[in-house]
């Protein structure tokens, strides 16, 4: 039933994702390696700054997954085998 989903309807739903433990351990790594990015920026930055003098602007970056309290229904796994 998910797989049915127009773009339009996915879109409405930006943000919510059901993950396996596999997934979850994907996003993680992916959120880990946004940080870093991000603290590499601002390395960046710094000497940027100190030869062009730009001005500088501190900003909130948030990440964050948390499990919903809300049960959804889940995606069909499908079993393979005997």
């Amino acid at each position: 039933m998910h797989a049915a989903r127009t773009a339009g309807q996915r879109k409405k739903r930006i943000g919510e994702v059901i993950l396996g433990d596999e997934g979850r351990e994907d996003i993680a790594g992916e959120m880990q390696r946004s940080w870093d990015r991000c603290w590499e920026n601002q390395e960046e930055l710094v000497n940027r700054c100190a030869e062009s003098g730009e001005e500088t602007r501190s900003i909130l970056v948030l990440h964050g997954g948390f499990p919903r309290a809300k049960k959804s229904p889940g995606l069909p796994c499908k079993v393979t085998g005997s």
